[in-house]
């Protein structure tokens, strides 16, 4: 099985995308299921290793949030718009190696619309996004995200 690469912006969502990796690792093994602050050698170069996942075309979950097109330098600029946003590039990364991507819509999220997004990343609004809820976690939202997996 392919490994499961989960993208978030750790602005508002890595406390959640660490309960989502130890979830999917009891469910795929934690082997299979790559998250940065998990699995990121020190020293190692982080966009190289992402890179090197996301070559392996994983399962690729984007975890939509607020703060995932919305974030913003001090300045007023959207962090999504540089080139060299940590998101961004996984997701032109994941684009680029053929990985399936899979929009999740954390908490009520709303897809962003496509022209909020940089060009190439408007591909993911006309994606099917699963919901991914607290309340309906264990119940709903996360059977279901694993069925699609497998």
């Amino acid at each position: 099985m392919n490994r499961i690469f989960i993208s978030y912006r750790s602005a508002d969502g890595s406390k959640d995308a660490s309960r989502l990796a130890e979830d999917l690792g009891r469910v795929f093994g934690d082997e299979h299921v790559f998250l940065d602050r998990q699995d990121l050698r020190g020293g190692s170069s982080w966009r190289a290793e992402i890179a090197g996942t996301l070559d392996h075309r994983p399962g690729a979950l984007f975890r939509i949030t607020p703060d995932f097109a919305g974030a913003r330098h001090p300045d007023g600029r959207l962090r999504i718009a540089d080139a060299d946003d940590p998101v961004r590039c996984e997701i032109q990364a994941a684009v680029d190696a053929g990985a399936t991507l899979m929009p999740l819509l954390i908490d009520g999220t709303p897809m962003p619309a496509a022209d909020s997004l940089p060009e190439a990343l408007r591909g993911i609004t006309e994606m099917h996004a699963l919901p991914l809820r607290t309340d309906d976690w264990v119940r709903v939202d996360f059977p279901r995200l694993v069925a699609d997996l497998e």
